[in-house]
């Protein structure tokens, strides 16, 4: 019985090792088909070149609207080779750099309740205003990035499993 119970643990444990979420029930390899049957409220994008990460993945299902702390971000799912590997959050106003930076720190705030302290975190001021920070939970990098430019902001939250897949080989 005790080894039944040890052989079904180690295989839940298998599967769930698998199966690695990016943002909320999006998963790490999941199909476009996938993806549209578990945000129904989306719509697929027809990719386009500028709509990419350096790995190749294109925007291929979109989500207008989405309330995260009362901002709402545009959710955008990339693929490469009809398998999920980002998850990009987008939000872009015109904002003063001060709305933009306070808005960027209540959700670099709540990034830390949710993973725990930044790995990293920068800030930098020039003609505008960059910021970033990023976080590791389980194979899920999280990145969040911000830039503010007079009256311009744009905030990205990228959940991403290509440190993951690198990892595996080591």
């Amino acid at each position: 019985m005790r080894k039944t119970l040890t052989c079904c643990t180690l295989a839940l444990t298998t599967v769930m090792a698998q199966a690695e979420s990016l943002w909320g029930q999006a998963e790490h390899g999941a199909s476009t088909a996938e993806i549209a049957g578990l945000f129904p409220e989306g719509a697929s994008v027809t990719p386009a070149e500028n709509q990419r990460f350096d790995n190749g993945a294109m925007l291929r299902y979109q989500i207008a609207n989405v309330e995260i702390l009362d901002k709402k971000f545009t959710v955008g799912f990339y693929f490469l080779k009809d398998s999920l590997t980002h998850v990009s959050l987008r939000w872009k106003s015109d904002v003063p750099i001060y709305s933009c930076e306070l808005t960027s720190q209540n959700i670099q705030e709540a990034l830390r309740a949710k993973y725990g302290p930044d790995l990293d975190s920068s800030r930098s001021k020039g003609l505008g205003v960059i910021r970033g920070a990023s976080w590791i939970s389980g194979k899920t990098t999280i990145s969040l990035s911000t830039f503010a430019y007079d009256n311009a902001c744009s905030i990205s939250i990228n959940y991403s499993g290509r440190l993951a897949e690198a990892g595996s080989k080591l």
